[in-house]
C-alpha cells in the first residue's frame, strides 16, 4: 500500500512496500540468483522487526508470545542463510517468505489499534 499512513505518526508508510516489493523478488528469483539477494532480506527482514517494535513501543505495547516468536525464526533464518548453498536458500525460502508474510500480517493488525 504505498500511499498508506503510518498509523503512529502520520508518516508516509514505505516499510510495507519495501517488504512486498523484496518478496516478490524473492519468489521470482532464479535459484542461483538467490545468494545475491541474502544481504538485502537481511536489510528489509531487520527494518521490518525495527519498525514493528518502534510501532509496539509507541503503543505501549508488551510484545505477545508470537511475535518474540516469529522473530526468534526470522533470526535464525538470517543467520543461517549467509552460509547456505543456492539449493538450500531454494529449499528454505518459501518458509522463510511465509515468517516474512506473517510478521507483515501481524503489523497490519497492530495498526488497526
Amino acid at each position: 500500500m504505498a500511499g498508506s499512513q503510518h498509523a503512529m505518526g502520520g508518516m508516509q508508510d514505505t516499510v510495507v512496500p519495501r517488504v512486498q516489493a523484496h518478496l516478490q523478488r524473492l519468489s521470482t528469483a532464479a535459484p542461483d540468483s538467490l545468494r545475491a539477494l541474502v544481504p538485502a532480506d537481511r536489510e528489509v527482514v531487520t527494518a521490518l522487526i525495527a519498525d514493528c517494535e518502534q510501532m509496539m513501543r509507541a503503543m505501549k505495547m508488551e510484545p505477545p508470545q508470537k511475535w518474540r516468536n516469529a522473530v526468534r525464526d526470522l533470526r535464525q533464518d538470517l543467520a543461517g542463510m549467509a552460509s547456505m548453498t543456492a539449493t538450500q536458500l531454494q529449499q528454505a525460502m518459501p518458509a522463510h517468505r511465509k515468517r516474512i508474510e506473517g510478521m507483515l500480517a501481524m503489523r497490519h493488525d497492530m495498526m488497526k489499534m
